[in-house]
């Protein structure tokens, strides 16, 4: 469960002229926009700014920097550690940028950091193809994506990064850089599961993968009570008893046959004056 305690938020002052939408704590459309995901995550951020493109984007993070306000980037609010929400601070808000293009000739695709995982999948599904996300058809591709991606078809074609060609973000500077194997590589390679604070990413390039069918569900086998004595039946339980056979329960008193019982006391018979020894209470004989 996440603290619920409040920040003291700075003034925000006048905002940017923005293409897309500022949502405050007392508008209407506050408690929605700020759930995420998680129930346990109830934070209160001083806006919410859903983005409308880049522009907006670059704005609202020299809104942040210049006014020390603590910013926090969402997609599909599906970060465990609550990282797509702030108390007090900015959440830029990327679910209104959500556009996906296709090549299917190349098998690549151009989506923006805003969409879900179920509108990449069915944009992609129209033309056999598919890229490995996670289980939840809500999650958001950028969050996703940045976290290494774990999904149905890791083990077909490796994490979400594993299909990742290039990215588009814009830094904390306000520079709006594009970055892959040759442009910038250890900015790309730092993206790729390594988390946030490199940038806010706006687009991602994705490799697309053939996939023409695919069968999903859940497999149960049955197991009928029968089936678990089969171990039992291949060694019987009287066969267990083998080794007892081998040495049954009377060939064990063989020791004790060689040492009979009655041989035990020779040692009494050789000594039997330990009969006559003195017990506690009574006194010793006296010679005759």
């Amino acid at each position: 469960m996440q603290s619920t305690t409040e920040m003291p938020a700075r003034s925000l002052g006048t905002l940017p002229a923005l293409r897309g939408s500022v949502i405050r704590p007392e508008d209407a459309a506050y408690d929605r926009a700020r759930a995420v995901f998680y129930g346990g995550i109830d934070k209160r951020p001083a806006a919410i700014v859903r983005v409308a493109d880049v522009a907006d984007v670059q704005r609202v993070v020299a809104m942040a920097r210049d006014g020390d306000h603590e910013l926090a980037v969402r997609s599909g609010g599906h970060s465990i550690a609550g990282h797509g929400t702030t108390n007090g601070g900015v959440v830029l808000d990327l679910r209104d940028m959500a556009k996906v293009e296709i090549d299917a000739v190349a098998c690549t695709a151009w989506v923006e950091t805003g969409a879900t995982a179920l509108q990449v999948t069915k944009a992609a599904a129209e033309h056999g193809l598919v890229v490995g996300f996670g289980d939840s058809g809500s999650v958001g591709v950028g969050g996703i994506t940045l976290g290494g991606g774990i999904g149905f078809l890791v083990r077909k074609h490796g994490l979400t990064i594993d299909s990742l060609l290039a990215a588009e973000l814009v830094t904390a500077d306000g520079r709006h850089l594009h970055t892959d194997a040759e442009r910038y590589p250890e900015l790309f390679w730092a993206i790729r599961g390594g988390g946030g604070n490199f940038g806010v990413v706006t687009r991602l390039k994705f490799r697309l993968h053939e996939l023409k069918q695919f069968t999903g569900g859940v497999l149960v086998l049955p197991a009928p009570r029968h089936c678990h004595s089969e171990r039992r039946r291949e060694a019987p339980r009287h066969c267990h008893s083998e080794r007892r056979r081998e040495a049954p329960r009377h060939c064990h008193s063989e020791r004790r046959r060689e040492a009979p019982r009655c041989c035990h006391s020779e040692r009494r018979r050789e000594a039997p004056e330990a009969r006559n020894r003195t017990r506690p209470g009574r006194e010793a004989p006296l010679p005759g």
